[in-house]
């Protein structure tokens, strides 16, 4: 890992602590533990701590591990059981945590009984697999506080944007999901299926230097994405408009350049898509694997896509943007990879953040005028893509031929955190 990322990654459960303690001390009513204390109301977290735990187990520790994990997983049973009501079967559905406690427990004994490069490495595996389900509470914190304290959202000026574009996508998809149950419930497995997907993809394709490339750009694409939506809060097309115009949506092109009142206990989330942002991430990283890891990526992030839009729960510029965000965060992690390439990664860095503040610029101020010139709103979206794909290629070209490409380690097997 670089500096930059083995920070970030050491980050995280001082970032927890560090939150804990605030929101203790302001008496808000959901800290972060609040989002663990009925853990089986979290499947994200369950499935994803079962699956870092199983994904990186080396075989040498699979008795131990399983011997813990049975061992926690009865504990947390009987607690969910005495404490909070839960019945046997459906804790015993939420299995994961007790597993992943273990993989936690045995990876610290590692760095105990390790020295030098070796316990480097521990270290490097520990902050893996706790930081991709540890970062969930902070994640959920953040978007519990959304809404607490915005009361007002852009979803008209979101859903007028739309409005613009020659075919309404996000409305075909929605409609495709309601007819179809059958191709709903496919692309709905594969939407909340993400965490499963980066678990997969950090360990059954990678190492330790892979892991902590796209667990880094996660936890930034999170600070980041956390922050935009407060700048730009917006609910959704399911829950502000589905919901409310249950009759017939409006036409987007009389819905008022306003802020969009509402008092639904919903996360403003929609603007930028960090959905569309992870799965792209994960495509990056496949890209530098080889052809079965590039399928897969592009699959999902397809996938991905078409889930957000089916399920209503974006606008199709939230994916828009999404692009040139990622581009931002990847191209500022990637600053620390090699120094033969940091002219590209700052130019990458620099469009990205500049496409996507333009956008929160053109979605603030510019939906009027481009009510005169509908046209031009396809204009900017295909410059946005077409300018985010040209600055992606040229760095990840550089990439390549700057030794920052891994494929040849990921496939020898070194410094996995995978099955030894």
């Amino acid at each position: 890992m670089s500096w930059m990322e083995r920070a970030l990654l050491f980050s995280v459960p001082f970032a927890l602590v560090a939150v804990e303690a605030i929101a203790l001390a302001a008496g808000l009513a959901a800290p972060p533990h609040h989002f663990l204390e009925t853990i089986h109301r979290v499947p994200f977290f369950c499935a994803a701590a079962a699956a870092i735990a199983f994904f990186s187990l080396e075989r040498r520790d699979a008795v131990p591990l399983l011997a813990l994990g049975i061992a926690f997983e009865a504990a947390r049973i009987v607690v969910l059981g005495r404490l909070f009501d839960v019945p046997f079967a459906e804790a015993l559905l939420m299995t994961g945590p007790g597993v992943w406690y273990a993989s936690l427990l045995l990876a610290g004994w590692r760095v105990f009984h390790s020295t030098g490069a070796a316990r480097l490495r521990a270290l490097d595996v520990a902050a893996i697999r706790f930081a991709l389900p540890g970062s969930l509470p902070l994640t959920m914190f953040a978007l519990w506080l959304t809404t607490q304290v915005l009361p007002q959202n852009y979803d008209y000026y979101l859903y007028a944007f739309d409005g613009l574009l020659p075919l309404p996508f996000a409305d075909i998809a929605g409609r495709v999901f309601a007819d179809h149950p059958g191709v709903s419930t496919a692309f709905r497995a594969a939407y909340y299926s993400f965490m499963l997907v980066a678990c997969l993809a950090l360990v059954r394709w990678g190492n330790d230097r892979l892991g902590g490339w796209l667990i880094s750009r996660w936890i930034v694409a999170a600070l980041f994405g956390c922050t935009l939506y407060f700048v730009m809060p917006g609910l959704g097309p399911a829950v502000a408009f589905d919901a409310n115009y249950p009759g017939g949506l409006p036409d987007p092109a009389a819905v008022p350049l306003a802020l969009f009142p509402s008092t639904v206990l919903e996360p403003r989330n929609a603007m930028p898509s960090l959905h569309t942002t992870w799965a792209f991430l994960i495509a990056i990283i496949a890209w530098r694997i080889g052809r079965t890891a590039r399928i897969v990526g592009a699959l999902n992030l397809a996938a991905t896509v078409i889930a957000t839009l089916g399920m209503r729960e974006h606008y199709v510029v939230d994916l828009v943007v999404a692009v040139p965000f990622t581009l931002a965060v990847h191209a500022l992690l990637s600053l620390h990879d090699a120094a033969g390439w940091r002219s590209r990664a700052v130019a990458a860095a620099i469009g990205g953040a500049f496409l996507t503040a333009a956008w929160f610029l053109i979605l603030f101020h510019g939906i009027g005028l481009l009510r005169g010139a509908p046209w031009l709103a396809s204009v900017l979206v295909l410059v946005t893509l077409i300018a985010s794909g040209w600055l992606l290629v040229r760095l990840e070209r550089d990439a390549e031929t700057g030794a920052v490409w891994w494929g040849t380690v990921a496939n020898s097997g070194k410094g996995r955190i995978g099955p030894a």
